[in-house]
């Protein structure tokens, strides 16, 4: 990813969130093989460096004009550190995530009772008695620069049935969340495939869609340009 457009992702999200709940990663390690592609149990994690790079985030968001609140990591709960895993959020309201993956759903008490002390009106997917449906958070839940749009990534990680509980609990249009279908195992979660810019531009990969969600996601983003090009026209689609 371009600076510029790293940038601009970043001050889109500026634009949509004022606060940021973090987890430091003091416990994180790999030690659950294949939860994603990416993961390697015979690597070891260098837990100084994943410090200062957290630190570095956490410095980058305030600078620019974000406050970030620590919510303290659990010991054994080492996945604790992608927090953006840990609820759909919008307004003052958390849908506390259901995992997929099994290590990971401990996480999801400590979560909520972060989410309720801090003040939000909470409610728990777990408790809905459906076995399936997950849903893991922001991370599948991206909204577009306006808060006009909202996108739902679902087929890894979250279930296609999420969908309407997400809508219904934050009273939103039917017409304003579009699902978009993951395809490849490497894109596990919607926001490592896309991202929306300022100025009502999105920036996603397309092989992590079918066929179906990439024309939605064109046909709500606008023209299709890509990474690299002078586009500035409102809507367009930068693809990589």
């Amino acid at each position: 990813m371009s600076l510029k457009l790293a940038t601009s992702a970043l001050l889109n999200t500026s634009k949509i969130y004022r606060k940021v709940m973090m987890v430091p990663p003091t416990h994180y390690d790999v030690i659950h093989q294949n939860l994603n592609a990416y993961m390697d149990c015979s690597r070891p994690v260098d837990k100084t460096k994943a410090m200062q790079q957290w630190e570095g985030l956490r410095d980058t968001l305030n600078a620019h004009g974000l406050e970030t609140e620590i919510c303290q990591p659990e010991p054994g709960l080492v996945d604790m550190v992608f927090s953006a895993n840990a609820a759909v959020v919008l307004n003052n309201k958390a849908l506390i995530s259901k995992m997929a993956a099994g290590p990971r759903r401990h996480e999801s008490n400590h979560f909520a009772e972060w989410f309720r002390k801090a003040g939000f009106e909470v409610e728990e997917l777990e408790k809905t008695g459906k076995e399936y449906m997950f849903c893991e958070g922001n991370a599948e839940f991206v909204p577009n620069h306006d808060l006009s749009q909202y996108f739902l990534g679902w087929g890894q990680r979250t279930a296609e049935s999420a969908l309407e509980p997400v809508r219904d609990y934050f009273s939103l249009d039917k017409n304003s969340v579009f699902k978009l279908r993951l395809i490849d195992e490497r894109f596990y979660h919607l926001d490592v495939a896309m991202a929306p810019l300022c100025l009502g531009h999105i920036m996603f990969y397309p092989g992590a869609f079918d066929a179906e969600s990439l024309k939605n996601a064109l046909q709500r983003g606008g023209q299709r340009g890509e990474a690299g090009r002078n586009n500035r026209r409102r809507g367009a689609t930068v693809l990589l």
